[in-house]
């Protein structure tokens, strides 16, 4: 028991000691390839409900699709039609090949919109927690209930835009699951990591090197989106990540970083992360 206690103390502290480094880290610069479209407390007071009816989300889509983003990534659990504007949203969606939503397959699941589902155009949204609660690891793929593998929605969308630029995931050891992209080799944990053990190794692993907090992503709001206040360059070529910030929806975990950060910037970073490892090797 004491040698228990003991135990994760030290892990504990090795993780508070990990978090300060990445603190004292020099900010790095401003992602330029991919913009937040976040879903704040006024854009819901505005609604004046939650979850937003499927026309307003049709509505944000087509505006953003207009621009010629190279994906739109949607953190926003759509399994359910909300009234009104389902036939328009099914239709949106239909037409929107670069449209990835999200499921849950981690715990209490939530199954992905159907329409999505049906074209393979799904993510999971599951974040990994360490035991005090934080995000360190990012989960690149997981199985379903299925057997079937599925990526994490800022590996997903790394991915499309990424090939599109001609740079694709390579295997280069299939036993040890080793993948290449670009400059960038990406190696799972194995549980012999230090903090971790076995038991924490579900999925496809890797640790997060996160760009830093909100000030280091361009964010706009739904609202601007839809008034068309946001500048085209902003979108064009972009990944867009659409996602909730709105602090009474509860959206948010803690990270190295302080205060708590919202699950759509999680997964920006990891995009960042994943893009900025296969074409600059960082």
């Amino acid at each position: 028991m004491i040698a228990g206690d003991k135990a994760g103390l030290f892990q504990l502290l090795e993780w508070a000691t990990a978090d300060q480094f990445f603190r004292l880290r020099p900010a790095e610069p401003v992602e330029r390839r991919m913009t937040i479209v976040e879903v704040t407390e006024s854009d819901i007071t505005q609604l004046r409900q939650w979850p937003m009816p499927d026309f307003i989300l049709a509505k944000l889509i087509d505006t953003i699709k207009v621009e010629q983003p190279a994906v739109i990534g949607l953190d926003i659990y759509r399994n359910l039609p909300v009234s009104p504007g389902h036939r328009q949203l099914v239709k949106v969606m239909k037409s929107t090949p670069n449209l990835i939503g999200v499921e849950k397959v981690v715990g209490q699941t939530v199954a992905p919109a159907p329409i999505l589902s049906q074209q393979n155009q799904v993510a999971i949204a599951d974040l990994l927690l360490d035991n005090d609660g934080k995000v360190r690891r990012a989960l690149i793929s997981a199985e379903d209930a299925a057997g079937n593998s599925k990526l994490g929605l800022g590996v997903r969308v790394a991915l499309m835009y990424l090939e599109a630029k001609g740079i694709k995931l390579e295997m280069v050891d299939p036993e040890k699951t080793h993948l290449k992209l670009g400059r960038a080799l990406f190696v799972p944990l194995t549980g012999n990591e230090g903090n971790y053990h076995a038991g924490n190794m579900g999925g496809y692993q890797i640790l997060m090197n996160y760009r830093g907090g909100r000030s280091q992503f361009q964010v706009v709001s739904m609202s601007d989106v839809l008034s068309n206040r946001v500048p085209s360059e902003l979108i064009r070529d972009r990944i867009v990540l659409i996602g909730v910030t709105a602090k009474s929806l509860n959206d948010y975990v803690y990270t190295p970083y302080d205060p708590r950060m919202e699950g759509v910037l999680i997964h920006a970073n990891l995009s960042s992360q994943i893009i900025s490892a296969a074409l600059e090797g960082r």
